[in-house]
């Protein structure tokens, strides 16, 4: 049996390449596929002839998805057409879409592999769902992260040389965060999975290790990024990795943290380790809309106190901010730009807010008036604009094109006040580019020519 993965992010995801490994353990052929048209997606089916197309879908991209199902199912009436991801999981409804067979909810890893071998009783299955039995019920989690195949990564850099070029490869080496920010599906996730066995889980350092070294072995690789949400979650597992990491593998890094998580001595750890840069969540600098509208249970001192001690060891470190949040008014706005501006963030990035549906953020934004309930508003980009209303969204938007430079140069809220009144988008979001092209480059240690192949590629994602 052959599977083709189809995606139209180019982008590695984990999900796919824990789940090629486990249908290739199964004797099975995968195959990937980057592709933001439908018809040329359909071509490749003709062409290649897999048995089994599988998409990860996400919200926002669902139309997409959506048409290369439907455009399948005119091409062969056997093709069996899987579904999956998060907006499956946390939409099942998606499953009875023209042309869909069957869509996986939640953790794929056992359950894709074995609802392929069982085509003709699909209903029994656990995290199986189809057109008529949208709802199910799911498989204990994996608890120990060791026992899955170490994710194919070459299913996508062997296919693509582009992506198997990048000095720079995403890993993750555990699953789940215990946090509840509004924001996040993993909230849901977590509720979903209640009795199903510990949510939050980690490979063990020798197997994170294994990873990354085959992956060097063949494709090039001068610097690691961690994914993890907290990278620093558990400091006894970090006592025992980044040692053995230093040694094995010795490449400069970056990660994740949260504000308050670190101190000077693990923060000294992390640099003696090779840790170069790390990224953590501003949100808001409104502490009401960061604790109270985000959940995000982060005080302004533990943002400041981080902040002093990346600062004192030396390490660089980007903030990660949202504007347009539900009531936020511009003044609410600046004062994310001036918390920045007061812990001196080296590479302050910040989205248009996104309120996704079945999150606590999404139900708090309808709830309250300030978005539709159709989810179809989502955009796949938090980067242009989003669904909410806010009486500043326009300045909000605005502010948020040229969060960057106004972060570095230090504006006044005079200055700012002054600027999102102009019509001036499409400069601004000339603005915009030129910063985000800078502090991805900065970030993921690009050279000039590796940030414009990325950036033609990925364009049509902004």
């Amino acid at each position: 049996m052959k599977v083709l993965f189809v995606q139209n992010f180019c982008f590695e995801y984990i999900g796919v390449s824990y789940l090629s490994a486990a249908l290739k353990a199964k004797g099975m052929a995968t195959d990937v596929l980057i592709e933001k048209k439908p018809s040329k997606v359909i071509d490749y089916v003709r062409s290649h002839k897999p048995d089994v197309v599988a998409m990860p879908v996400i919200t926002g991209y669902e139309a997409f998805y959506r048409r290369v199902c439907a455009l399948a199912r005119e091409v062969s009436k056997h093709l069996v057409m899987v579904v999956g991801g998060p907006h499956v999981t946390f939409f099942p409804e998606f499953v009875r879409s023209p042309g869909v067979t069957f869509g996986v909810k939640g953790e794929a890893d056992t359950a894709f592999p074995h609802a392929l071998a069982h085509l003709d009783a699909l209903e029994d299955l656990p995290n199986i769902i189809t057109a008529d039995k949208p709802h199910c019920e799911l498989a204990p989690l994996v608890a120990d992260l060791d026992q899955l195949p170490v994710p194919d990564r070459d299913l996508y850099l062997d296919r693509y040389p582009f992506l198997s070029a990048m000095p720079n490869k995403h890993f993750v080496t555990g699953r789940g965060c215990p946090f509840g920010c509004a924001f996040c599906f993993n909230v849901s996730l977590k509720e979903m999975y209640k009795g199903k066995g510990p949510f939050v889980r980690r490979l063990s350092p020798r197997r994170v290790i294994e990873e990354i070294t085959q992956v060097r072995k063949q494709h090039a690789l001068s610097a690691v990024r961690f994914d993890d949400d907290v990278f620093v979650l558990h400091k006894q597992w970090l006592r025992d990795f980044l040692p053995l990491y230093a040694r094995r593998v010795g490449l400069p890094f970056s990660c994740l943290i949260r504000a308050g998580y670190v101190d000077d001595d693990l923060a000294a750890l992390l640099k003696e380790s090779g840790c170069r840069f790390v990224q953590f969540g501003v949100e808001s600098g409104d502490p009401r809309l960061r604790n109270e509208v985000l959940q995000k249970g982060v005080a302004d001192k533990d943002i400041v106190h981080t902040a002093a001690v990346l600062h004192r060891q030396g390490l660089a470190f980007g903030t990660f901010n949202m504007l347009n949040i539900p009531g936020e008014t511009l003044r609410q706005g600046y004062a994310t730009l001036a918390l920045n501006q007061r812990i001196a963030t080296d590479l302050p990035w910040c989205s248009v807010i996104q309120p996704y549906p079945n999150t606590r953020l999404g139900d708090y934004a309808v709830a309250h008036g300030f978005m539709d309930a159709e989810k179809e508003r989502i955009q796949g980009s938090y980067f242009n604009r989003g669904p909410m209303w806010n009486r500043d969204s326009r300045k909000l938007q605005r502010l948020q094109k040229l969060f960057f430079l106004a972060c570095k140069l230090n504006w006044s809220y005079k200055t700012v006040a002054f600027l999102v009144s102009l019509p001036l988008d499409v400069f601004f979001r000339l603005v915009f580019f030129l910063t985000f092209g800078f502090r991805y480059m900065k970030t993921y240690r690009l050279n000039l020519w590796q940030l414009l192949k990325l950036g033609l590629k990925t364009r049509g994602n902004f």
